[in-house]
């Protein structure tokens, strides 16, 4: 999904498996550079090898989300944090293993109109 973003620019989504991004970081990088942002499935158990990776591709206050139970209306989590405080913010959660990782730029501020996330 690639589209232009109001004022954050290029609003492109990758959606990754953690082993991949481990495996390919210039996927990370290559994705920072260019403003997008990351999506990662069931990614919560490698956060920890994850997050210096997602270092090398953004800067630390980048904007991040915890996705659990995406799609069901009623049960639906957003947990908003940053790069950071990414593995933190996620070991204070009770579900461990399913759930989305989203890492980005387009989930700045308060305007959803430029990436519903």
């Amino acid at each position: 999904m690639t589209r232009q973003g109001g004022g954050h620019g290029l609003c492109g989504i990758l959606v990754a498996a953690p082993w991949m991004l481990l495996q390919n970081p210039s996927v990370v990088e290559s994705a920072g550079a260019a403003g997008g942002t990351i999506c990662i499935f069931m990614g919560f158990s490698s956060l920890d090898d994850l997050t210096p990776v997602l270092l090398r591709g953004y800067q630390a206050g980048t904007p991040a989300r915890l996705v659990y139970k995406a799609g069901y209306a009623e049960e639906e989590q957003v947990v908003p944090t940053t790069l950071e405080k990414l593995a933190e913010t996620a070991r204070r959660q009770k579900e461990r293993y399913l759930g989305l990782i989203y890492v980005g730029p387009c989930l700045k501020g308060d305007d959803r109109s430029e990436c519903p996330l």
